[in-house]
């Protein structure tokens, strides 16, 4: 029963769940060597919940941050996706740990994961309202590429989670969206059918050395992200 307890209680909430099962099968090891994989990591952002936090009484904030993580993590699931990072106003949600994915595969549904965060996001207005604060809108940068991944940190304390340049640079594209956007490179853009994403310009970001030429989603791209309508288009 107390094994139950900690499962349930403990590690449950803070390890994926595919991690979890094959903890408890024998068949991974919670304290294994983190290692690099090609990932597809989405970058969300609530564009000035960090401010509008201060305005609200402790409790009032972490229930309406509960509830967006909450439905951050459903979304997540539901597209073989896992919520890694999590903060005030900031998600990470890997598509390729701890359960495998095939990089081509990775973009199309990460995207659509973007999508339906979006649309669930808005769908948190009600509450937010209530509380005096405008409806939450989402910021979403998207990028793939190599990162450490695996229960990351001290012999004390650790966390699974990713770390690396694809992480970086989707916290980064999540950072310069405008509300309601999917961000990512240019050069990510170019494996998806034309006519799903438009230029969104030029910025220089932190720590780079030349500007990076992005994209955005269009606002009808859900319907061209389906894996039929991707199969018509290769």
């Amino acid at each position: 029963a107390l094994h139950q307890r900690v499962v349930d209680q403990g590690l449950a909430r803070c390890l994926p769940a595919g991690l979890l099962e094959g903890v408890l099968r024998g068949a991974q090891d919670i304290a294994g060597t983190p290692e690099m994989r090609t990932l597809t990591v989405l970058s969300g952002r609530l564009s000035d919940f960090d401010n509008a936090l201060r305005s609200l009484p402790p409790r009032c904030s972490a229930r309406l941050l509960g509830q967006y993580l909450d439905m951050a993590n459903e979304v997540a699931v539901a597209h073989g996706g896992t919520l890694t990072h999590f903060s005030a106003d900031r998600i990470d949600i890997l598509f390729g740990a701890p359960e495998p994915m095939e990089p081509e595969h990775s973009l199309p549904v990460a995207l659509r994961c973007a999508l339906a965060l979006q649309e669930a996001t808005g769908a948190l207005s009600e509450p937010w309202q209530e509380a005096g604060l405008l409806p939450p809108q989402l910021c979403v940068g998207v990028h793939r590429g190599e990162a450490l991944v695996g229960m990351i940190g001290g012999a004390s304390r650790a966390e699974y989670t990713a770390i690396g340049p694809a992480v970086h640079l989707a916290e980064k594209l999540a950072g310069v969206a405008t509300p309601g956007a999917v961000m990512l490179s240019c050069e990510l853009s170019d494996e998806l059918p034309i006519g799903l994403t438009q230029s969104a310009g030029t910025v220089l970001l932190q720590g780079a050395s030349e500007p990076m030429r992005l994209v955005r989603l269009c606002e009808d791209a859900a319907e061209h992200l389906t894996s039929d309508a991707l199969r018509r288009s290769a």
